[in-house]
């Protein structure tokens, strides 16, 4: 009995990998406008000008703002999805799920026409 147990335990173990592993924690969201030199803030943080690169923790920010002075600031929401490539493919524990590393930001590139105020 005890050789069974440790065999389903040992089985459990190597079938289940996680997705920190595999894909990491973080996601790279690539953000442009119209004009460019805007400001992005993603939660109320500056994050730089456009055009930008940005790695940010998955499942933590929810949503992007670009402003410049003479145009009329715009915010919008990152939505997220499930990873089921991961899930899928045996790289994703239940852990993964509660610390939001089986979901990413889809889309990734973001593009903006800021209008003049």
């Amino acid at each position: 009995m005890k050789k069974v147990l440790l065999g389903m335990v040992a089985v459990a173990t190597l079938s289940f990998g996680s997705a920190t592993i595999f894909k990491g924690s973080n996601q790279t969201l690539t953000i442009d406008s119209s004009p460019q030199g805007a400001t992005v803030l993603i939660d109320g943080q500056s994050k730089g000008v456009t055009p930008l690169t940005v790695a940010v923790e998955k499942d933590e920010a929810r949503n992007i703002t670009i402003k410049k002075d003479g145009y009329n600031s715009r915010t919008m929401g990152l939505e997220s999805r499930f990873d089921f490539i991961t899930i899928l493919g045996g790289y994703s524990s239940t852990t993964d799920l509660f610390n939001g590393n089986a979901w990413e930001y889809s889309p990734t590139n973001y593009y903006v026409e800021l209008k003049k105020k």
